[in-house]
């Protein structure tokens, strides 16, 4: 009988547990999404493009209505086309 109350005890843990985190997820992914926005900003600020991208486009999977990282991946390619005309037409 002991056995049985410690097995309904943990399933009642795991369930709010579940809960819990269900109820958290929307706030993760919203830290995750500016996290790796922040971290894109970042990233090209040090001259890493290909990482800036990649984390900008992982913000905007996350979260598509992200502004700030739909301009910030938008500079991102603008810088990245005007850099080719320029270099293009030396």
């Amino acid at each position: 009988m002991i056995l049985v109350t410690k097995i309904k005890h943990q399933v009642t843990i795991i369930k709010q547990s579940n809960l819990i985190l269900n109820m958290l997820e929307p706030y993760l992914t919203e830290v995750n999404t500016i996290t790796l926005n922040i971290l894109a900003i970042l990233y090209n600020d040090i001259g890493d493009k290909d990482k800036a991208l990649s984390d900008y486009n992982q913000a905007i999977q996350l979260d598509p209505k992200l502004v700030r990282a739909l301009i910030n991946r938008g500079e991102y390619y603008n810088t990245q086309y005007i850099s080719h005309i320029v270099l293009s037409n030396w």
